[in-house]
């Protein structure tokens, strides 16, 4: 047993302190530099870090819904949706999540040409409106663009 900081102490065979009296563990922190080596370490005697609060945690999507887009060229398309009635007074956002891209090209294309996508999703109202935009394709061209929005209450987002 050993003295740390006041408090008593365990130490393991190669003598390093693992737990206090009080029973709480010892994090052993080690630091780096930028190059990745290892500059030294710290006895931290907090012990596991705290989990993390409500505030903290990501907010759970009050819906989600998948918009399919079919474009070509240099095209823009919007589309919405009717929210469900929700709790009077609440304050809705939306994020695309996730964004799929797929392109179909004309087997006389000559050319391969990279294009853009851009995809928008905002609640307006009650509706729920996603809207796709793709430039610089062939006309030719299929461009499939499929889109995850969520809708969140910005009551539940977390406040940094």
């Amino acid at each position: 047993m050993g003295s740390f900081s006041g408090r008593t102490c365990t130490r393991d065979a190669t003598a390093r302190m693992t737990t206090l009296m009080e029973g709480q563990p010892l994090r052993h922190v080690i630091v780096y530099d930028n190059t990745g080596k290892p500059r030294g370490g710290q006895l931290d005697s907090e012990g596991p870090p705290p989990a993390p609060s409500e505030a903290t945690r990501p907010a759970a999507p009050r819906t989600m819904h998948t918009f399919e887009f079919r474009l070509s060229g240099s095209e823009e398309m919007q589309q919405s949706i009717q929210l469900q009635d929700g709790p009077a007074g609440d304050t809705l956002s939306a994020a695309a999540e996730c964004v799929r891209v797929s392109v179909t090209r004309s087997p006389h294309a000559s050319t391969a040409s990279i294009g853009g996508v851009e995809v928008h999703a905002k609640v307006h109202g009650e509706h729920l409106v996603c809207v796709a935009r793709v430039t610089d394709f062939l006309a030719d061209d299929l461009v499939v663009v499929q889109a995850d929005v969520l809708v969140f209450r910005e009551q539940d987002l977390p406040r940094q």
